[in-house]
């Protein structure tokens, strides 16, 4: 008997270092959820303060409150099309979508 309390004694220390850890990890996920912004497709930011500045254009970056400081850039391309399947840029640039 009590070999089986030994074995089931240990058995629950596993599982409960298990759940620990698991458990761990699911806050660390939800804490970097949190803290990760994004850039979006018509809004770019610049990432200021602890590291230098960064340019976020495509993606995202962890943004910590007390070590980094956000500035939200506005940015588009105006373009028109002129022709079949042509678009123009304002730099007069023309690409083609065929």
């Amino acid at each position: 008997m009590d070999v089986l309390n030994e074995v089931t004694s240990s058995s629950n220390f596993i599982l409960l270092v298990a759940a620990m850890v698991l458990i761990g990890l699911i806050v660390i996920g939800l804490i970097f959820a949190k803290l990760y912004k994004r850039a979006t497709k018509e809004m770019a930011f610049v990432r200021t303060g602890f590291g230098g500045e960064k340019i976020i254009k495509d993606g995202g970056a962890i943004v910590l409150p007390v070590l980094h400081e956000t500035i939200a850039v506005k940015y588009e391309y105006p373009a028109y099309r002129s022709g079949k399947n042509s678009k123009r840029c304002t730099d007069h640039q023309r690409s083609y979508a065929g």
